[in-house]
């Protein structure tokens, strides 16, 4: 029995192992790239769109290391990578609670760069509240959220992980903003976003907000840049050259030759 039990274990984590590297596989094979920036509002100065997008996240690795992979694969995958809390990255310990229940209050989105005015956007950002569901108002704990995508309804796709950040109970001051770009591989559509919310140290998702919670989160009409091309203006001139100078010519000449001919028939006459 016992060498069944440890058979079928081997068996589990190598069944897990070969779903990660497949799912890592299926990330690097995807065409769609995006760049996204995150921050909390209450905490930074509200900069321009363009500075947001120069700036390079803190942690690159757990941004880009499932992008691309489908939700359920990403979840999967996260089970076997445990993301644990390190005493400098972590607030005081009497603070934390890691048995507290989390909730995502509300969420919305805004619509920001369209080139061609079209109606369909590569530029957007995701603002939303996340809560400790506790009995003491100062009750801390540190997050991070994976943002998903649908196409018109197709599978929720990774699209951005948040670096690790500090909310306190129920308080509406640490919304937290990603702004996106998308640069390729986006196809004009409407686009539905999802937000898992993970708390730091669990492997699980302990929140999650989508457009089945908010019409704020729903159909978005989205395009990549490669689809968003610059919208010119060709303005058509037309030039009409008159031609009054050289009628009048023409004229004067008619004129005078027409006078020659009178002369010339008056002296015929004449003699």
């Amino acid at each position: 029995m016992f060498k069944y039990k440890k058979m079928k274990t081997v068996i589990v984590n190598l069944s897990a192992a070969f779903c990660l590297l497949s799912s890592a596989s299926y990330a690097n094979a995807t065409t769609q790239h995006s760049r996204s920036i995150a921050m909390i509002k209450s905490q930074s100065p509200k900069q321009g769109v363009e500075q947001l997008l120069l700036q390079t996240p803190s942690s690159k690795t757990r941004a880009l290391a499932f992008k691309g992979m489908k939700r359920q694969q990403v979840i999967d995958a996260r089970l076997l990578q445990p993301e644990l809390v390190t005493k400098s990255s972590q607030p005081s310990a009497a603070s934390l609670n890691y048995y507290s229940d989390f909730a995502i209050y509300s969420a919305f989105s805004e619509l920001l760069f369209d080139q061609d005015d079209d109606g369909f956007y590569q530029r957007f950002s995701v603002t939303f509240d996340a809560d400790i569901l506790s009995a003491y108002p100062n009750q801390q704990a540190l997050v991070f959220a994976d943002l998903y995508l649908s196409q018109n309804g197709g599978p929720w796709l990774l699209y951005f992980t948040t670096d690790s950040f500090a909310i306190t109970g129920q308080d509406s001051t640490d919304a937290f903003e990603v702004v996106t770009q998308l640069d390729t591989g986006y196809n004009t559509d409407h686009y539905d976003v999802l937000i898992d919310l993970y708390q730091v140290g669990v492997s699980e998702p302990v929140a999650t907000y989508s457009a089945n919670d908010t019409n704020a989160l729903y159909a978005l009409p989205l395009e990549s840049r490669d689809y968003d091309p610059e919208y010119v203006v060709i303005e058509y001139v037309e030039h009409y050259q008159t031609h009054s100078g050289g009628i009048g010519l023409l004229m004067l000449a008619a004129l005078v030759l027409l006078a020659l001919r009178r002369a010339i028939v008056s002296l015929t006459v004449v003699n």
